[in-house]
């Protein structure tokens, strides 16, 4: 993964805007900025803590939040109508940079990644690899390895999140081999021309199910790859990106859908489509239906996003990221409702069907929701239901090895919290009327070179 050189240093005095990007770098010279006090009210820590919006839920838990903590919250969105529009985040960057120069500086945060990097390209969270040896709980083993990873900056750990979404693809082994995972804009479109050759479609767009599916399909990766944001540059006319983008536009399904039930979707039992899209987001009923129940047990490739960097999955936080900024007033306070927030879980009732809850990057929690007893409604583990290719309705329960292949596909994705999403707006934005025959993909491509470089150039 390419990392990020924040070329300016940071004084108490001036701060400088640093770059967006990918995974950020911390400056080089940190900003020499004094602790906050140390401020107590009826026995209680006072710690002051960024937040985008209201409390999150875990810290409304008042049987279970620590009881000597008091929160006081900052917010930094009052005034912003989208927060992942670029002109957002630079706002609220700004406001942030004040804060330091004043000495308000949060004493911790629970923000989106794109705001929650503002503090680590600034210079001033606190590592938390050195909050767990100095006052223990939640230790680097007990994390996913490929998670952690993804939230590590140069050796450092800034700030955590607690789930994700996981969106990926996915297609019949016997159709699409185990080594085209993670496959290739161009692997993706010669399998696309196989599918026909077999009868089938390639990812349902003969029925007209979304007219925008193909085109976020093919380029979600491919876009973001041409973002260099080591350099602060973009190159839309490098990589697949073009060609890519010709192909969806040459391959525009139908606005309407041609006929058949849109609620009862056997086209993976019946063999007539390739690709599935789909996203895990736990060891709930809606994965095994949308793999084992879908495809009726059978060996799956992952073959995810078409990409040039092997990236095929989109990792998505299913929620804020937390951290300690390095002038906390009270670390180890801080640390303690860090560590309960991480550990913290929304109680699931049996009867409950709610599989919203993204997959754990601690793996105790991980292990718990994969094992969760069949008599749990929102259990991988419990009697499900298909329609199979005859009409008909029958029972089957997910074969622990299709689960074990569902499980260790976790260990293996690319986790990239930092990446620039509010870039992808601009993208579709442009790209939409490309798809929509008003303009050319290379008159595309000129016209988001221009854009995302200015504004990369402009927030330098």
């Amino acid at each position: 993964m390419k990392k990020f050189a924040v070329a300016s240093t940071l004084t108490a005095a001036m701060l400088l805007t640093a770059c967006s990007g990918e995974k950020p770098s911390q400056v080089q010279q940190e900003t020499k900025t004094e602790q906050n006090t140390a401020v107590t009210e009826n026995g209680k820590t006072v710690l002051k803590i960024a937040i985008a919006g209201g409390m999150p839920q875990a810290f409304t838990d008042n049987m279970n939040m620590p009881a000597d903590i008091k929160l006081e919250r900052t917010d930094y969105f009052k005034e912003i109508d989208d927060p992942y529009q670029p002109g957002s985040i630079a706002a609220v960057r700004r406001n942030i940079e004040m804060d330091m120069i004043s000495g308000n500086a949060p004493d911790m945060f629970v923000l989106p990644p794109a705001y929650a990097r503002i503090f680590i390209d600034c210079g001033i969270t606190a590592d938390l690899f050195g909050c767990m040896e100095k006052y223990g709980g939640i230790q680097k083993d007990d994390f996913l390895p490929n998670m952690l990873d993804g939230m590590t900056v140069d050796g450092k750990l800034p700030a955590m999140v607690q789930t994700v979404y996981i969106k990926t693809a996915i297609a019949k082994t016997k159709f699409v081999p185990k080594e085209y995972e993670n496959w290739t804009p161009q692997q993706a479109i010669d399998f696309y021309s196989k599918a026909h050759e077999l009868g089938m479609s390639f990812m349902g767009e003969e029925n007209g199910w979304d007219t925008s599916l193909l085109p976020r399909y093919f380029l979600t990766q491919s876009a973001s790859g041409c973002i260099d944001l080591t350099a602060n540059t973009c190159d839309f006319f490098s990589g697949s990106f073009i060609s890519a983008l010709d192909f969806s536009a040459s391959h525009v399904p139908p606005e309407t859908y041609n006929g058949g039930d849109t609620d009862t979707d056997i086209s993976g039992l019946n063999d007539e489509q390739l690709v599935f899209p789909f996203m895990i987001n736990g060891f709930n009923d809606a994965l095994a239906d949308d793999t084992c129940g879908a495809l009726g047990g059978e060996d799956i490739t992952f073959v995810g996003y078409p990409s040039d960097d092997g990236c095929g999955t989109d990792v998505i936080c299913n929620g804020n990221m937390i951290g300690i900024t390095s002038v906390c007033s009270n670390e180890e306070k801080a640390w303690e409702l860090t560590d309960y927030w991480m550990k913290w879980q929304k109680k699931l009732e049996k009867h409950e069907h709610d599989g919203t809850r993204g997959v754990p990057v601690l793996k105790e929690p991980l292990d718990r929701d994969y094992r969760r007893p069949d008599d749990y409604g929102n259990s991988i583990n419990r009697v499900q239901y298909r329609i199979t290719g005859s009409g008909s309705i029958e029972e089957y329960t997910v074969p622990q090895e299709y689960k074990d292949m569902l499980y260790d596909y976790l260990f293996r994705v690319e986790f990239r919290p930092y990446e620039p999403e509010q870039f992808m707006n601009m993208v579709f934005e442009e790209t939409d009327p490309v798809i929509a025959g008003e303009r050319s993909a290379d008159d595309c491509a000129a016209i988001l070179q221009d854009r995302i470089s200015t504004y990369l150039s402009e927030n330098n």
